[in-house]
């Protein structure tokens, strides 16, 4: 049985090959390769890299949540069939936004805010159907 998600091999010239995700064109995968001497020293390198990746591409977002999650919608629109949006801002209108309408967002949620939510919504059992 294979093991799934690592994208670390071996080479036929001894040294180990990982592959990471760098980015998308449309809705392809663009992979980047780095190699190593060791499978131990290929997932570090590997590790770092996604790391990287992901702290260059996350943005921060400022502003109410309701703009956020139109923006999200909005990135979204190109990506999922229609019945697929639907849905998401079907969840996104009737559970979440009369929580978060209000709130202006800056860099992050409130941890605590955000627990206390998913607590009372999980334990009705309204979002995860």
């Amino acid at each position: 049985m294979s093991r799934r998600g690592e994208n670390i091999w071996h080479r036929k010239d001894g040294r180990w090959e990982a592959r990471y995700i760098k980015g998308y064109d449309g809705s392809r995968a663009v992979y980047g390769y780095l190699y190593a001497k060791s499978y131990a020293e290929a997932k570090a390198k590997q590790l770092a890299a996604k790391q990287n990746h992901t702290e260059r591409n996350t943005t921060k977002a400022k502003g109410t949540f309701e703009e956020i999650a139109d923006a999200f919608l909005h990135r979204k629109k190109h990506h999922v069939k229609e019945s697929t949006l639907s849905n998401y801002r079907y969840r996104i209108e009737r559970y979440i936004m009369p929580y978060w309408k209000c709130r202006i967002i800056k860099h992050y949620i409130c941890l605590i805010l955000l627990q206390k939510w998913l607590q009372t919504n999980m334990t009705e059992n309204k979002i995860c159907k």
